[in-house]
């Protein structure tokens, strides 16, 4: 489907939902009893400005997102002066900024509620982060995912709308490594960031090929020099397990076939799970999303640790699970009759 018939088909939608709101004595729309209407639009990007533009589909999606009871998006870029920030080093991955602005576009636009956690939240450093977050909060747009420590990020966010409390937990598990927010302790405050998850990630490889990359890998320790270490630190390999090993930045695995292996680390699964549960105490509904680029295979198809980790947001409390990142159109899983998309 390209651009111009997803804008018309979610247009049609528009106008079916208009017509299907249940009418008030008065005359006026009232929300079914139990009802909500809760609408997610991925990655929000605007570094242009979109409120002047007249084009009838894409009001027709405008109008749309005011009409649901909540807009969820993921806030993937800056808002901040760029003459007031510096961009952080990032190698490859491009720096996302807007003015301050672009707050307002999307609030114009009808979103509500933003997570924060995405590898484009420190692309200006703290003050870019503390920048964005003081804007949404400027034009009353509510966000979770990121703060002055870990606690903060990884704490819910929740927006009042006419269904009642809504919350949500955001987290990512697509960052530079320095992105990811700090524990605060008594001594030191915490560092600022996103809500990480990070990936126990491993390639299985068949036994033989295991014990030629394992075999190439001690020739390089030893040419290295690393060796010299053994004698001040013991010896590092006498604890790994008998079928693990790593091939440079890799973890690799004795098996059969080769295949690639992913799951959340269990820290960070419980801190986001334990944060659910306090949202579902404390909201009537609860999202929970993350930001995720890894794939498998192809952009369309997620990381093998996505699908369980989604399910385990769920059984903790959350009523959805939306997950943004890699720009493509993915599934949606129905799972104990709540929903849950890894596009």
């Amino acid at each position: 489907m390209n651009r111009r018939e997803f804008l018309k088909t979610v247009a049609q939608g528009a106008a079916v939902a208009a017509a299907s709101r249940v009418m008030s004595p008065g005359g006026a729309a009232a929300a079914p009893a139990n009802r909500v209407t809760l609408a997610a639009v991925g990655d929000c990007i605007v570094t242009r400005k979109i409120s002047h533009l007249r084009d009838p589909d894409f009001l027709a999606v405008a109008e749309l997102l005011r009409g649901t009871d909540c807009v969820w998006g993921n806030c993937e870029l800056v808002f901040a002066d760029s003459r007031d920030v510096y961009p952080a080093l990032k190698g490859s991955d491009p720096h996302v900024i807007a003015p301050a602005w672009g707050a307002d576009e999307l609030a114009w636009l009808g979103i509500d509620f933003v997570g924060t956690a995405n590898n484009h939240i420190l692309d200006f450093g703290n003050e870019g982060m503390f920048s964005t977050l003081a804007n949404l909060e400027r034009v009353g747009i509510a966000h979770a995912g990121s703060g002055p420590d870990l606690a903060a990020a990884a704490r819910p966010g929740y927006v009042d709308s006419s269904f009642g409390r809504i919350g949500q937990v955001n987290c990512a598990s697509t960052f530079p490594p320095y992105f990811s927010a700090g524990r605060a302790h008594p001594y030191l405050k915490g560092r600022p960031g996103l809500n990480p998850v990070r990936l126990d990630q491993k390639v299985r490889v068949d036994r033989k090929l295991f014990e030629q990359m394992k075999k190439a890998e001690l020739a390089s320790f030893e040419l290295r020099g690393y060796n010299e270490f053994v004698s001040m630190d013991g010896d590092p390999f006498a604890k790994v397990p008998k079928d693990e090993w790593w091939f440079g930045e890799t973890s690799i695995v004795a098996g059969d076939g080769v295949d690639f292996l992913s799951a959340a680390v269990p820290p960070d699964l419980s801190r986001v799970t334990d944060a659910i549960k306090v949202a579902r105490n404390n909201s009537r509904l609860v999202v929970a999303s993350i930001h995720a680029h890894e794939s498998r295979r192809k952009l369309e198809q997620p990381d093998p640790f996505l699908q369980p980790f989604a399910r385990a947001c769920i059984d903790a409390g959350a009523d959805a699970f939306f997950a943004a990142g890699p720009h493509v159109i993915r599934g949606i899983e129905i799972y104990k009759g709540k929903r849950s998309s890894t596009a």
